[in-house]
């Protein structure tokens, strides 16, 4: 896998090398997880930053994943929690940065990825430590934060959001108290204007809105953690 990523970094999107990929997974030479695994690896240390090629390899996997009648071959079970929930968290990073670089067709192949990975990411994070809960909670917030997300994405995430905040409560990192400050911040993501009194300048100040409430939600959160920490 490692030969055929460092050639797609020399030669991006290059169908012949997708084919030949596409094949080596079809035929089991290659397991899809490690495609997976690799090439978010890749883009998450910055050498694999070409939009159509990470598309492709998107898609592929998807693909791929369809084809074996189950999204579970999206992640490597046998592998320890640490490196399948690194793979999850950088998915989701790909999801946030095709987003912001306003890529249609990688925000469509990068969502349908992420969220194949959803089924098996709660067993995942609720067995990983409470900083990789929280690192990833911050995460699902700051996705949420961001315009044009797809409906299910949305839905999906506001749901993860709450489940990973309760992993987190219920190990004593994440005051119970504060699942009401999630829900302060969910608001904020779908209703901003309302919240503040009505506005009427449309997706401009709905925004502004929505990131001062995220900001007051975010301090409220590091405050509560901060005095809970102090007594003890």
């Amino acid at each position: 896998m490692q030969n055929i990523l460092s050639l797609l970094l020399n030669w991006p999107s290059n169908q012949d090398l997708i084919n030949y990929l596409e094949i080596a997974v079809t035929t089991q030479t290659v397991p899809l997880h490690l495609v997976v695994s690799c090439f978010l690896l890749a883009f998450h240390t910055g050498s694999l930053q070409d939009l159509e090629t990470l598309d492709l390899l998107c898609t592929l996997s998807v693909i791929q994943s369809h084809r074996e009648s189950s999204m579970n071959g999206l992640l490597a079970y046998q592998d320890s929690i640490e490196p399948v929930s690194a793979t999850i968290q950088r998915a989701l990073h790909l999801v946030q940065t095709a987003h912001v670089v306003d890529s249609s067709s990688l925000s469509g192949s990068s969502t349908d990825l992420f969220l194949g990975m959803l089924p098996v990411a709660m067993p995942v994070f609720s067995q990983a430590s409470q900083t990789e809960k929280a690192e990833h909670l911050n995460s699902v917030l700051e996705t949420l934060h961001l315009g044009n997300l797809r409906a299910d994405l949305r839905v999906s995430l506001d749901q993860w959001r709450m489940e990973v905040g309760q992993l987190l409560a219920a190990g004593g990192s994440l005051p119970g108290a504060d699942t009401e400050l999630l829900e302060l911040h969910a608001a904020s993501l779908a209703d901003a204007p309302e919240l503040l009194g009505g506005s009427t300048n449309g997706a401009e100040d709905g925004t502004t809105a929505s990131s001062d409430l995220h900001e007051i939600v975010m301090c409220s959160l590091v405050l509560r953690n901060s005095v809970s920490s102090s007594m003890f």
